[in-house]
């Protein structure tokens, strides 16, 4: 009987680390985004409304960047804000809640984050977002995502996420959630729709 006993204490002690490892931290959902290797903002005129085009203040939306005296015919690209609250931070978070897309093409969506807290506070010089981490759920198959590019500013950090509609994803509308990750700390999910003609 002792013998039992001391078998299971020391099998728990030896597994218990592991399933910890197993759980993982809460927020952490999805798989990673991984880097574009062949990715690159618009360099010449503009053909969709979410190309992405890099200005002074960072990535920007085609349909949604204007100059002095000149005008475009694209449709202006639909942003929503969350507010997302984790340990005394805050974030505010800027997105494209809907995708909506024939096939095949290429969809660009713009994370752009601003965070304030105890524990994070980006208003404080030397303390901006060192790390945003973007994990995806539930994408649909025939969607493949990469992170064009990651850009921080001294108050907040923008990444480029870049939706490849391959021509065998099916025609359907799709939900699925962000999981964002801010200088190490889970700060939940995003809940968004793709929409494939």
């Amino acid at each position: 009987m002792r013998k039992t006993i001391i078998f299971i204490l020391i099998m728990s002690l030896l597994l218990f680390p592991l399933a910890l490892g197993a759980c993982g931290k809460s927020g952490q959902v999805g798989v990673p985004v991984p880097t574009a290797t062949d990715w690159a903002p618009v360099s010449g005129p503009a053909e969709n409304s979410d190309d992405i085009i890099l200005t002074p203040g960072g990535p920007s939306y085609a349909g949604n960047t204007y100059s002095a005296n000149v005008t475009h015919p694209l449709t202006p690209v639909n942003i929503v804000q969350a507010t997302l609250s984790q340990d005394g931070n805050i974030a505010t978070v800027s997105y494209r809640a809907v995708i909506e897309s024939q096939k095949p093409a290429v969809r660009n969506d713009i994370i752009n984050v601003f965070v304030m807290g105890k524990n994070i506070n980006t208003n404080q010089p030397g303390n901006p977002i060192m790390g945003l981490g973007i994990n995806l759920q539930d994408l649909p198959a025939g969607v493949a995502v990469t992170e064009g590019m990651q850009v921080a500013s001294p108050l907040s950090t923008s990444s480029v996420l870049v939706f490849d509609i391959s021509a065998d994803a099916k025609i359907g509308t799709y939900k699925y959630n962000i999981a964002l990750k801010i200088n190490g700390i889970d700060f939940g999910t995003i809940s968004c729709t793709l929409k494939i003609d």
